[in-house]
């Protein structure tokens, strides 16, 4: 009798431990550090995501110069560089968030081959080519990730 009870007593343990709800305990997906970081980063900002890309597909900006020829332009949220005779010959980019000192607008972009820097300094610029009056001094300094150095081009922009 002993052990039918004891029986029993395991049986209805073992139904009543089966019938418990499982654990609906949901995982966090795996996130890349980088991917993390910076969305930590643009939760803490006071502005938000969205209005940040607005103002970067609203921004435009042309600028360019000779010797050699090149051009740099802003335009629907990315950067566009081209240098037609050069060995690095086009770099497209998100517009990347800019660092502003004084008069000096700097945006640093870069990607699995490229790295980019794009100075804008607000002061007036005449082009050598047809004297027309320009807003910026224009800087880009460009370098292929697998160079060791940078090629660095000047002119003006508006």
């Amino acid at each position: 009798m002993n052990y039918r009870v004891l029986l029993i007593s395991i049986f209805s343990l073992i139904v009543a431990a089966s019938c418990k709800e499982p654990n609906n305990k949901t995982t966090e997906p795996i996130t890349p550090a980088e991917t993390r970081a910076t969305m930590e980063y643009n939760e803490n900002r006071l502005d938000t995501v969205a209005e940040h890309t607005q103002i970067n597909e609203d921004f435009s900006f042309s600028g360019g110069g000779t010797d050699p020829f090149w051009t740099v332009e802003f335009k629907g949220g990315q950067i566009h560089f081209t240098a037609p005779g050069e060995t690095l010959r086009s770099f497209v980019a998100p517009i990347p968030e800019p660092e502003i000192s004084g008069n000096t607008t700097k945006y640093i972009a870069t990607s699995h081959r490229v790295l980019m820097e794009v100075l804008l300094t607000k002061e007036e610029c005449i082009t050598p080519t047809n004297s027309k009056k320009n807003t910026h001094k224009v800087k880009v300094s460009i370098k292929p990730k697998a160079a060791e150095d940078f090629n660095y081009y000047y002119g003006c922009g508006s």
